[in-house]
């Protein structure tokens, strides 16, 4: 096995490390459970606003958030599969560092989009009601 190796199953992990907490906010947000906080979720100025605006943009994310979980799964599983390939026949590891590149690099993106469709969401509620008593 080449020296790309640990690096890709190292990357695979920190995908794993961005796809359960993705996947948590989301299941989290579908099921109501998930409270306004400044611990978990999507902590924005807009979303730590009110209860409406942290649901509404918890809501919205929703998609982005499965999105980035499921990418992370998927990335995780394909380079460990890899990995044990390359391994086990003695073939190149380059193909896993590649699918754990893609994979980081996509879950990221889908957080990352995740958390500004919400924010712009729960601006939205904001400028829809800005009465603080309303709240």
């Amino acid at each position: 096995m080449d020296d790309v190796a640990i690096p890709a199953a190292l990357l695979a992990f920190a995908t794993l490390m961005i796809a359960v907490p993705a996947h948590l906010t989301q299941a989290m947000s579908r099921s109501g459970t998930l409270q306004r906080n400044r611990a978990f979720g999507i902590k924005t100025r807009a979303t730590l606003r009110s209860d409406a605006a942290w649901s509404r943009g918890h809501a919205v994310a929703e998609p982005w958030l499965l999105a980035a979980a499921l990418c992370g799964y998927g990335t995780a599983a394909g380079a460990a599969l890899l990995l044990v390939l390359a391994a086990s026949v003695g073939l190149s590891a380059v193909p896993a560092l590649v699918i754990a590149i893609g994979g980081f690099v996509g879950a990221t993106a889908q957080v990352i989009a995740g958390g500004v469709v919400g924010n712009s969401a729960a601006r939205d509620v904001e400028h829809r009601n800005p009465d603080p008593a309303a709240r």
